[in-house]
């Protein structure tokens, strides 16, 4: 059906979307993204149980977390031949110190890594008195059908608004996370590009939009790799990357970047990196949404930080001289823990508030379901005084209209309309009619 262009009274859609804006509350997440180096996995040479101590690197991270006290926290290299080792992170890392709060899931294995015994993998752990987890599924080949080297995962959490049962406006954040492969051949360079084209296909292909991240040691070089250029310049602009700090160049071994340089915290050890730091691998990148909070959720300007980096350790330990960046146990703790640096960033939430919510679901001629998922059906009282129904977006245009047949009910597919805020408008015989807010879940 062709789109038509309605002009709505102007006054309704000021008071409808002042409605909206006065009612908002505010809440803040903040998302971290941490390498924790081969945790429980020895199988790399030059690590060991005394130079890459589980033991060791819980308690560092103990104290990097209650430093940080991230909302959401994505990890690289978490060894998969100890089907505990995520459990361990939760325990003895996380729900310390009086927090008990942070859940996990089971981590996700493709079947390339199965094959060839990968020895780390994915997860995510979450603040469960703020989020919950509402999906996850994982990415495991690229548009050709060739094999990642690993997996890509994605988890969709969402905010656990106290009042999500009165207004059903429902926040959710997709979290992509991402190892992808190491080294600076071509080859190297191949398998990160198809890695991230995999998953723009991915987004593209599932429609999916909205509040995005991407985390992860993405072991890039420079900005003008094919792996980067894929998420920032993707053909469809509505599903382009956004890298919140905005630093294009040449990173590795650059000292005009040093202040975004997360690996390596080290200049000596026979467990990963070192050199001390010169590298920028470890990144979030957020979709348009978050940059510009046009879906309940926005980037906090300044907030995006790799934790212990402060500019001046370039091909330096994180922790020689003088880093007054944070504690200097917490600097101590980067530095044992791991051989990158975590990164984070700070977001917004805006919520409706319960002094001006109303649960709006029944009309004195008709009763329809709010929120919708696929199908939106509208019962009537008495159709013959009802001549047509639309579904508008928040532009004013008519997304669908269906004539009311005398038949009781209308039924219309919303199966492929984005999440976010509609109108529905029913029009009577005698030319009044009726908007009521609808929510698209």
């Amino acid at each position: 059906m062709q789109k038509i262009f309605l002009k709505l009274p102007i006054i309704l859609l000021l008071l409808l979307l002042s409605n909206e804006l006065m009612s908002q509350s505010m809440d803040t997440l903040r998302v971290m993204t941490y390498n924790l180096l081969n945790y429980r996995n020895n199988t790399i040479t030059g690590c060991s149980n005394t130079n890459n101590n589980p033991t060791t690197k819980e308690g560092g991270l103990n104290t990097i977390i209650s430093h940080v006290l991230p909302d959401i926290l994505v990890c690289n290299e978490i060894g998969t031949s100890d089907p505990a080792a995520s459990f361990r992170i939760s325990q003895n890392a996380l729900n310390q110190n009086g927090r008990n709060y942070y859940q996990f899931t089971t981590m996700q294995k493709g079947q390339r890594q199965i094959i060839n015994g990968s020895s780390t993998g994915n997860m995510i752990y979450w603040d469960s008195r703020k989020l919950e987890l509402y999906d996850n599924d994982f990415i495991e080949f690229d548009p050709f059908n060739r094999a990642l080297v690993r997996v890509i995962d994605h988890y969709t959490l969402y905010y656990k608004d106290p009042n999500l049962s009165v207004h059903a406006d429902t926040t959710f954040l997709h979290i992509f996370i991402a190892h992808l492969k190491a080294g600076n051949t071509t080859s190297d360079q191949n398998e990160r590009d198809w890695a991230t084209n995999a998953v723009m296909a991915y987004l593209d292909s599932n429609n999916i939009d909205g509040n995005i991240l991407l985390g992860g040691d993405l072991n890039l070089y420079r900005s003008n790799e094919n792996a980067y250029q894929n998420m920032l310049n993707y053909s469809l602009s509505s599903l382009r990357f956004y890298d919140p700090i905005n630093v294009p160049g040449s990173w590795t071994n650059n000292s005009p970047y040093a202040i975004v340089h997360t690996q390596s915290t080290r200049t000596t050890g026979g467990c990963g990196a070192t050199g001390g730091l010169d590298d920028r691998f470890d990144f979030i990148l957020a979709s348009d949404e978050i940059m510009n909070g046009t879906d309940s959720v926005q980037y906090i300007s300044g907030s995006y930080e790799a934790v212990g980096q402060d500019g001046q350790h370039f091909n330096a330990a994180v922790s020689s001289g003088t880093n007054n960046s944070a504690p200097t146990a917490v600097i101590q703790a980067l530095e044992a823990v791991s051989d990158h640096l975590p990164v984070i960033m700070d977001l917004e939430i805006r919520l409706p508030a319960t002094t001006s919510i109303k649960k709006v679901k029944q009309h004195s001629n008709y009763i329809f379901n709010n929120p919708i998922e696929d199908f939106l059906s509208v019962s009537f009282k008495d159709d013959k005084q009802v001549r047509t129904v639309q579904l508008i977006d928040m532009s004013g245009r008519i997304l669908l209209e269906k004539q009311a047949e005398n038949k009781g009910r209308i039924k219309l597919d919303c199966s492929d309309f984005k999440r976010g805020v509609y109108f529905l408008k029913v029009v009577e015989n005698h030319n009044t009619y009726s908007i009521q807010k609808l929510i698209k879940i």
